[in-house]
């Protein structure tokens, strides 16, 4: 409550309201107030979660206000009626004249240009589907919102004056004697079919802004860098597109719901390879005292497991849906889904057993081992041809040429290998307890990753253990067939 016997009330924030203060107020949230509390370092009470929270409210809110004022700037501005024939089309008793006429049909077409533009924009939905997808699916909600923004924009300028006053003068052409009356009333009828088109397209935009807008708590996660974090939220997700593609009257084309699932792949893709390089260029992977192996086969191995789980819940919707004859029916192009994750997690798979191999050699030059130099050295050259290649590339899962030397590599690394098993065996010869033997080769064990080797190791130790245990069973027949001294010989 303000008080007027105050002489300065301090509940009354005085200042001066430029023009344009939204926009002002835009600038101030995101170059300053943003940075500000992104930046802050005392949070009292509050732990991490709560300030990651509260910052993406600020966010969302600087979000809204954006569209807020795209919504209040009138975006797309049809042709005005020129203000020298304001006086005809106010002039309701008189007829126009033919160059007024003629000035408003102008204007209408190139109305029906304009509308027909935005209206036609997002009906090449099947084109779209075949075209290589770079955006997360919080860009589709975006997209429909501006298409509702400019169709809005449209609507209420055919509805406001200047067009009511063009409208008029051509309605008053056609009730007139002209000549051109038939022509004009074929004009008109022709206007009031694109009206009504972009009052469908407009309706359709604000119901599938409305559904998109359900799913979005869902695909928050889809951002965060954490393929666990998204895991978890993947069956909320998946159900809420289940219910929008139930419901939604405009949202459930197969073609559209193939874009909307493809993208929702690209983001996944995207916040795996952020969790992998955690923000790093790719050429830090290489670098295993930066990025260390155990941990970093832990994402790999989660962004794989994500991959999984995102078809089973995808399939299991699926076969529910279409278990219903009267429903709807899931029928989208799983390749278009799917195929850049699959060869996404091929990469994975494949970066996971390049780090262990890596680590497996790094292990064995720390042991020390005799003989062991000439085997590290060919490794590590190896090693260096692949890393020349394939600095920069190593999540660039669409380039085969990383595939192809991969295939080199490993094909050096088997040889190299075989001469690492020739000097276990080596060595395992040369002990001649076999006791000792055994515990050579447990250590091995403990070094070599690799199934190939682990196998061998396997056999070798098989052996072994036979031979071990076949000298216990040689050891108890010699002592069966042992004579023992009687009783009265002692």
């Amino acid at each position: 409550m303000v008080n007027p016997l105050a002489d300065i009330d301090s509940d009354v924030l005085a200042g001066e309201i430029p023009f344009a203060a939204m926009n002002v107020f835009e600038v101030l949230l995101n170059e300053v107030l943003i940075p500000m509390i992104d930046n802050n370092t005392e949070w009292g009470v509050c732990d991490e979660e709560n300030k990651k929270e509260f910052l993406r409210y600020t966010k969302k809110f600087s979000q809204d206000l954006h569209e807020a004022i795209d919504t209040m700037s009138g975006v797309v501005e049809l042709e005005k009626l020129d203000p020298k024939y304001e006086a005809e089309a106010k002039a309701t008793s008189k007829q126009p004249s033919d160059e007024c006429i003629k000035h408003c049909r102008r204007l209408v077409e190139s109305w029906i240009t304009t509308i027909d533009r935005y209206v036609n924009e997002w009906d090449d939905t099947e084109d779209r589907r075949h075209e290589p997808i770079n955006e997360g699916p919080l860009s589709e909600l975006e997209q429909w919102q501006q298409t509702q923004r400019i169709l809005t924009g449209l609507s209420e300028q055919i509805k406001g004056p200047n067009c009511m006053m063009v409208l008029n003068i051509l309605h008053a052409a056609k009730l007139s004697n002209s000549a051109d009356k038939d022509s004009i009333a074929s004009f008109l009828s022709a206007w009031k079919k694109k009206e009504s088109d972009l009052t469908e397209k407009l309706n359709e935009a604000k119901d599938n802004v409305k559904y998109l807008r359900t799913l979005e708590p869902y695909m928050e996660p889809l951002y965060s860098g954490d393929p666990n974090l998204i895991i978890e939220s993947m069956h909320g997700l998946m159900h809420a597109i289940k219910m929008m593609f139930s419901i939604a009257k405009h949202y459930d084309k197969g073609s559209r719901m193939t874009i909307l699932f493809a993208k929702i792949t690209y983001q996944m893709i995207q916040s795996c390879i952020q969790a992998i390089t955690r923000g790093e260029s790719q050429r830090e992977l290489w670098d295993t005292s930066k990025f260390p192996v155990g941990p970093l086969t832990k994402v790999l191995d989660s962004c794989i497991q994500l991959n999984a789980e995102y078809k089973k819940d995808f399939n299991d919707i699926k076969q529910r849906l279409n278990a219903n004859p009267k429903g709807k029916h899931y029928e989208f192009t799983d390749t278009v889904i799917f195929e850049k994750f699959d060869l996404f997690c091929r990469r994975a798979r494949k970066l996971k057993d390049l780090f262990e191999t890596i680590e497996q050699f790094q292990v064995l030059a720390k042991h020390n081992l005799e003989s062991m130099s000439s085997i590290l050295v060919e490794f590590q050259g190896i090693l260096e041809i692949l890393k020349r290649s394939n600095l920069d590339r190593l999540l660039d899962f669409n380039n085969y040429e990383f595939d192809i030397d991969f295939v080199a590599f490993n094909a050096d690394v088997s040889r190299i290998e075989s001469k690492l098993m020739q000097y276990i065996s080596e060595k395992v010869s040369q002990v001649k307890s076999i006791e000792q033997s055994i515990r050579f080769l447990e250590k091995f064990k403990t070094i070599l990753k690799r199934e190939s080797l682990k196998k061998e190791l396997d056999q070798k130790s098989s052996v072994l253990f036979s031979t071990y245990q076949q000298s216990f069973r040689d050891i108890a027949v010699s002592y069966t067939h042992l004579t023992l001294p009687t009783n009265r010989e002692v």
